[in-house]
């Protein structure tokens, strides 16, 4: 009977615990809107800060573009291919004419050395003049004293003039090298890059080639100024020979002379050689000139195109970069108003959350003050049933031991005649039967109700016990919004 009375509990236990699922559920579901709704605004969050990072990156990538393009406009102004060759075979052609001419100066040392040593030749020869010329031997010496510095200070000339051609020679060398250096980059870029930059391009090739024409101007007159030096030196040679002719000291040097004269012819008709080479220089690099223009004609109109590209470029770049900026404007915009809402929700959160923390903590105390109640009630209760229990059982136990008496009795009055007496006694255990079946069916109606109120007590525990979860995670919610 005991384990039918704990069977019966049990089951009720199970449910209300399946009739207390129900709030949960919806209340759950209610979280998890509120959920979402939170993972929504972190979302958005997210798409602002990733669309801040693309414009930065956006921003990055057009600099490094621009500086590229900077890079390769002042590397393509200074070269192009067809300039940088036709430069090339005038470099060389001006190599060749600076090695002629160093050994145009070679040949004109070698003559001024040979007069030197004539004059000095000379010199030994009227050292003991007779009397009657004496006055114009004296004045001879004189003059071949000048004459001899004259010719050395005509040799420091030539000296200097190599030296010049040295450095001109060398200034060529490191020219060429850097026009190699020059041509080995274009060529490296034009791998790199084939799209040109912009107009200063035009600019750089005619300033290259204004150098280059400068440069050979400036060895042109080098030349000329050399030529009238031999030109000069010439004139001093002929002028000493037509002194000495006429002061009769000419003698046994007219031989040498006109050796030297023819000579000189040869060097005259070199000279007249190398202006008509560089007369043909002239008009070649004239040709090389014209050539050029229309080269920098063409190049310009396709500079022109460029230019016109990247403009075109320039301006869509611009566009993308305002319409970036528009765009963070109203990102940041977007996220500082939500910044703000954010701002006044977690005050509020906070608000509530104070406020749910102190009608938490009370309805806990109140709960628990319930709980320890309702348990000392159930716990009363469970004595209570366990002691109706017993006395019922008790009652069942005498009322079958009474039927079996009155069915013993029954059987002795069928076996026995029937009295007034034997009625009576009859009547009377009928009554005492009659009794305890009262007693019995008032038991098990007081059993009942208790029942019904050990049911009730427990449906009271249980909503407390949900009230207290719900509370408690509400209150976890708050506590982890507030931390974020």
């Amino acid at each position: 009977m005991n384990n039918t009375i704990d069977d019966q509990l049990s089951m009720s236990d199970v449910s209300l615990l399946s009739g207390t699922n129900s709030p949960t559920v919806s209340n759950i579901n209610g979280e998890s809107s509120q959920s979402g709704a939170r993972k929504r605004k972190t979302v958005a969050i997210k798409s602002l800060r990733s669309q801040e990072k693309t414009i930065d990156n956006f921003k990055k990538e057009n600099f490094d573009l621009k500086l590229q393009l900077n890079f390769l406009m002042e590397r393509l102004n200074q070269m192009s291919p067809e300039n940088c060759e036709k430069i090339n075979q005038e470099n060389i052609k001006l190599r060749v004419g600076v090695q002629s001419l160093s050994a145009e100066l070679k040949e004109s040392k070698e003559i001024i050395s040979e007069l030197n040593k004539e004059i000095n030749d000379l010199q030994n020869q009227h050292e003991c003049p007779s009397c009657s010329n004496h006055s114009d031997s004296k004045s001879a010496e004189n003059k071949l004293e000048q004459l001899k510095e004259d010719l050395q200070d005509k040799e420091v000339e030539l000296q200097n003039t190599r030296d010049d051609f040295d450095r001109l020679k060398t200034y060529l060398d490191h020219r060429n090298a850097d026009y190699d250096d020059l041509q080995k980059e274009y060529e490296l870029l034009k791998r790199a890059s084939s799209n040109p930059s912009n107009d200063n391009q035009t600019d750089g090739l005619i300033k290259a080639v204004q150098e280059l024409e400068e440069d050979n101007e400036k060895l042109v007159a080098a030349l000329q100024s050399r030529n009238q030096d031999v030109a000069a030196l010439d004139a001093e040679v002929e002028k000493l020979l037509s002194h000495l002719n006429e002061k009769g000291m000419v003698g046994p040097m007219n031989e040498k002379v006109i050796k030297l004269e023819e000579a000189l012819d040869e060097r005259d008709e070199e000279i007249q050689e190398r202006e008509e080479e560089i007369d043909i220089l002239k008009k070649e690099l004239k040709i090389l000139a014209e050539s050029h223009d229309k080269d920098i004609e063409a190049f310009e109109e396709h500079m022109a195109k460029a230019q016109a590209e990247f403009n075109e470029q320039t301006q869509l770049n611009q566009e993308l970069v305002e319409e970036l900026e528009n765009t963070e404007k109203c990102c940041q915009d977007d996220l500082t108003k939500q910044r703000n809402d954010l701002i006044v929700s977690i005050r509020e959160r906070d608000v509530q959350l104070v406020s749910l923390q102190g009608n938490f903590e009370q309805q806990t105390d109140t709960m628990e003050r319930e709980k320890d109640l309702l348990l000392e009630e159930i716990v009363e209760l469970k004595d209570t049933i366990h002691e109706l229990f017993d006395a019922l059982n008790k009652q069942e136990e005498t009322v079958i031991e009474l039927k079996n008496q009155v069915r013993r009795k029954e059987e002795d009055v069928r076996r026995r005649p029937r009295s007034e007496e034997f009625a009576s006694t009859i009547q009377r255990h009928q009554e005492e039967l009659d009794a305890v079946q009262r007693e019995r069916n008032e038991a098990k109606e007081e059993n009942e109700s208790l029942q019904a109120g050990y049911r009730d007590m427990k449906k009271k525990y249980h909503i407390i016990r949900k009230k207290k979860y719900l509370l408690t995670k509400l209150l976890e919610e708050h506590q982890i919004i507030n931390c974020a």
